[in-house]
Formats: structure tokens, sequence, C-alpha cells
């Protein structure tokens, strides 16, 4: 019988070297033995430890990269904890199963974090008449909706349509204007119509609350730009990744505006990034003064639930001298996205010698950008979603009448969801079974005291160690097991399971020395333990860490499929 799968977390904190080999794991006072002296351990809190007990002295040595071919017992990996809040590590806490024997390894793997990234979508219109109905559709699935899908669609659909009428009163030209019906298909995307009814209130149907709406319909222009901003610290941590450069202004149709409130008040060099959003709804606000309506679009995207992703700023404009000016000067967009990709089109009937069709530029379209879904993390501790992706569809939805219009679609950039960020890591942390060595606290929460905070051996007291919010983690997994052995041998596989065990080691992805240092284990303890194992082939990946990530987006060429929720 094979129990249900145990899994363990252990997260590391402070940039630590594993501790090196032949060192007592821990020290107690020994001339005065059971008078409650303390047993004090040979790891900083957060650092990496592996041991072996010693045959000779029954005593737990440490085990490094070097030696870890030359133990004959069990092995145990760790991290060093404080319990007591006191600053010294006074236990360890193992990966599940406590101890890796050889061959108990089945699989190993690791992941590196994700920004998220929003997805756009864009639709394209040709051919347009009066007094024709032109409809576009979109759609979008995430946590929300998918959390309905036993009793409605697992998506959110918008549909909405105009029908130009051109009739004046002496003709009525067929020709309408294109961009004039994408900005009011924009508009009734972004339900930015008059809802009054008579004497300015609103009609019923449109009292009481709202869904949210997490996307932005724009009209697309020929400049589409992306700035990159990335936060000011080297570093990432709660305090010290929240400004960036600062951004003074704008110039939009020749004109400089001026920003406000777009300053860190006690340093007039940075803007906070929480300050971005502000700063793009004021450069809409200059196209809408100084150009017109639908002139330009500006949007924030990037950040995410930790400090370490960097932001974009999305311009999207007719204006071909827009200039964005930071405290330094002028700042250069990192990027841009072409809003009018060219389509092939398809060759149903070509005659011998024609050659291929010219490709099919679309000159008027809308775009609708999906914002990712955001997650905030402070010290009380929430369940994050299931599924961190949101994606959707757009089309325009052809009329079948006397005149039909020219439609296409694209991605213009393909969503990227967040991984291995704070907020889950901790949430893991947390949420891990109790028990074992450095878990010995209560699976609930109980209250204690006249504020009925949860009491010293609570989980919420006790489980999470050194995960932060503000931090993102490279995650190395293994998946390993436990086997009823009817011969001890140690050097092969044998024997029936009786657990599977799922361990997750999270470092913060800036902790170079830490990673540099586990990974150099690692490949040590697969040399040392993987190659006698002839009865399970096991491969070692070797990670290469990366640094902060990217600010550049990621446009696709063809729709991304929605990807299976990452654990």
């Amino acid at each position: 019988m094979v129990h249900n799968a145990i899994t363990k977390h252990i997260v590391t904190k402070g940039d630590y070297n594993m501790v090196p080999k032949d060192q007592r794991l821990f020290d107690c006072p020994t001339c005065k033995p059971g008078k409650g002296g303390k047993k004090f351990y040979n790891v900083a809190p957060g650092q990496l430890v592996a041991y072996t007990i010693s045959k000779t002295t029954l005593q737990p040595i440490t085990v490094d990269a070097t030696n870890i071919d030359t133990i004959t017992g069990d092995l145990y990996i760790g991290v060093g904890v404080d319990t007591d809040g006191d600053g010294a590590a006074d236990d360890v806490r193992l990966l599940a199963g406590e101890k890796f024997e050889k061959c108990m390894v089945d699989e190993v793997s690791v992941s590196h974090p994700v920004c998220g990234q929003p997805q756009i979508l864009a639709a394209y219109l040709d051919c347009v008449k009066c007094w024709e109905t032109y409809a576009v559709q979109f759609s979008y699935s995430d946590n929300r909706t998918r959390s309905f899908g036993l009793t409605r669609a697992d998506q959110d659909t918008i549909t909405t349509a105009i029908s130009p009428e051109c009739c004046g009163c002496t003709d009525c030209p067929q020709d309408a204007n294109c961009e004039e019906v994408i900005c009011k298909l924009v508009d009734a995307l972004n339900e930015e119509f008059d809802y009054s009814g008579p004497n300015g209130e609103p009609y019923p149907d449109k009292k009481g609350v709202y869904l949210p709406k997490p996307y932005r319909a724009v009209r697309l222009h020929d400049n589409w730009n992306v700035y990159c901003l990335a936060p000011n610290a080297a570093t990432c941590d709660c305090e010290g990744c929240i400004t960036t450069e600062a951004l003074v202004s704008a110039t939009i149709g020749g004109e400089v505006v001026t920003f406000s409130g777009n300053l860190n008040p006690a340093d007039d060099t940075q803007t906070y990034l929480a300050q971005l959003k502000n700063i793009a709804q004021q450069i809409e606000c200059g196209f809408n003064e100084h150009i017109g309506s639908h002139s330009g679009f500006a949007f924030v995207a990037g950040g995410g639930p930790d400090h370490c992703c960097p932001y974009q700023l999305h311009v999207v404009t007719c204006d071909d001298n827009f200039v964005l000016t930071a405290d330094s000067g002028t700042v250069t967009a990192c990027t841009s996205i072409e809003p009018y990709p060219a389509f092939t089109p398809k060759s149903y009937c070509v005659d011998c010698g024609a050659g291929a069709p010219a490709d099919y530029t679309p000159t008027c379209g809308l775009a609708v950008i999906i914002e990712q879904p955001d997650f905030d993390c402070d010290c009380y501790i929430e369940k994050p979603l299931a599924w961190y992706g949101r994606t959707g569809e757009l089309t325009f939805i052809k009329d079948a009448d006397s005149c039909t219009p020219i439609i296409k679609a694209k991605e213009l950039l393909a969503p990227k969801f967040p991984r291995n960020f704070g907020a889950w890591i901790r949430w893991q942390e947390y949420s891990q079974e109790t028990g074992g060595k450095g878990r010995t606290y209560r699976d609930v929460n109980a209250r204690q005291g006249w504020l009925g905070v949860p009491d010293s051996v609570s989980r919420a007291r006790n489980a999470i160690t050194h995960s932060s919010c503000s931090k993102s983690y490279v995650t190395y997994y293994i998946g390993h097991s436990m086997r009823r052995r009817p011969v001890i041998d140690r050097n092969r596989a044998s024997g029936s399971i009786i657990n599977r065990l799922s361990s997750y080691i999270h470092i913060p992805e800036g902790d170079l020395n830490t990673i540099g240092s586990w990974e150099t284990f690692y490949a040590a303890w697969a040399a040392a333990f993987g190659a006698p194992c002839f009865d399970n082939t096991i491969t070692f990946p070797t990670p290469t860490p990366t640094a902060t990530p990217t600010a550049t987006p990621t446009p696709t060429a063809t729709p991304t499929p929605t990807p299976s929720p990452t654990p």
C-alpha cells in the first residue's frame, strides 16, 4: 500500500554558502548534563546544511560537496531555523522523509521565477459601409470566472456593436469612417458612455455591484512604444524596491505636460512605482487636451506580487514626436510593438505564373490589454489564487449582409503568468504538513490573551520561517520515496514503495552564493548517489540562476494556448 504523498518546503535566507564539512551539527553544555542547557546549532538561520550520523560518535556531522561520496550512512538535508526568536538557530528543518538513502530519488527539477506580462490582443476592420452593423466580441478567463465553471461558462464575454449612420439631407454616401467605428467600439468595450436616464439618474439595471473589469480597450495607432522602468535598488527587498528614476514630463502635440503627484517627497529624483499609473492617466489627459479624443493611450504593465519585477509603461499614439522625460533627460523606449502586422492571404485559386498574392496590411483596428492578476502580500497570510493566469479572445463578428467586411485578429503580446513569487512561497511554507524535525508546532491556530492572537505553538506563529513577500525564488524540486526492503541494499532501489515524498528548496533568486553552493552540492550528490542506482536512472539538471527579470516584453507571432496552472 502506498500512502499519500508527504510534501515539505524549506526556504533559505541570507545568501550563505552551505555549512562546510566535518563540523558538529550542534553544541550544548556538557559540564552540567540534564540541567536545561540550550542546544545551539552550528548553522545560521536560513543557511542550508547537510549532515550524516557518525558511526563512531553517533553524533550528526556536517557533509559538503567534497566528501559526500565517502559517507556510508543516511543523508539529511535541511535549513537552520530560529524557533524562539533570539537570533540563533536552535533547530534544523529537514526535507520530506527526514533522510535520504541511496537510490531513494526518483526525479528532480528546477524552476525560476517569472514576472507577469499582460496579454495584448488586436482585431482589425476594413471595408466599412454605412448602415451596416459592426460587432466586436471579447471574452476572458481567469481564476474568478473558472470558479463558476460548473454552473456557468468559465469566461466572461462582452459583445458590443454599432451601425454607422451616414445619410444627410441630400445624399447617402456608401463609405463610412473606419476610425470612427473603432472609437465607438472602444468606448463601448470600456463602458465609457452615458448610462443616465431621465433627470440624470442611472437606469435601474445599472445600479448595484459591478464585476471587475481587468482589461482595457484602445484604438490602434502607428506608434506603440514600451518604456522599461526597473526599480532603483540593486537588491530586492520591501524597503529598497519601491522607486525608480523620477519621471517629470511628457511632450504631447508639441506641448510639455508636467506631471504632478509624481515624486518621492523625500527625494525629488525618484518616482514611486506606485505613482506610475497616475502618470499614465496624466499622459492620456495630455493626449485628449492637446491632440484630441482617442489620439493616445498609456497604461502600466509588469510589476507583480513581489518587488523584484520591473514595470513597463506602454504608450500608444498617433503623435510621432511624443517624448517622455525623466530627471536625467529623455527616456528611450526599450522596445516597441508592431500594431499593424502583415497577413498572408490564403490562396484558393491561383493561375499558373500569377505568383502568390500580396500580403495584406491593415490600417484600422483596436486592441485589448488584459491585465495579469496581482496578489497583495503582508504579514497576514492569505490563501493565493488557484490559477494566476488571465487570457482572452478578441474578434469582429461578420454580418452576413450585402457587404462583408475584411476582419483579422492577432495576438500582439503573449501572456506570462507569475511564478515563484514571495506570496506563493509563503503559502507553500505555511500550508505544509506539520511534524518532524524543525516542525514541532501545532497543526491549527489556537488563540490566547486579550487580543486573541495565535499562541506560541500555533501554525501561524511558526510555519513561516524565512520566505518574504518582496522576493522571488528559484525552486528545486526533489521527488523521492520510502521503500520497504526485504533485503537491505543501499545501492539498489529494491522493495515496494510505502511513501512518496516531495521536497522543495526555495532560494531567493538574488542569493547567488547560496544558489552556487547548493548547485555544487547538488552535482556532487548526483554523482555519489545516482551512479550506483542501476534500477532507476536519475538526471540532475544544472540550472543557471537568472538575474533581475528583464523588463522587455515578449511579442509573439501566433497566439499562445492557455497553459496548465503551475503548482
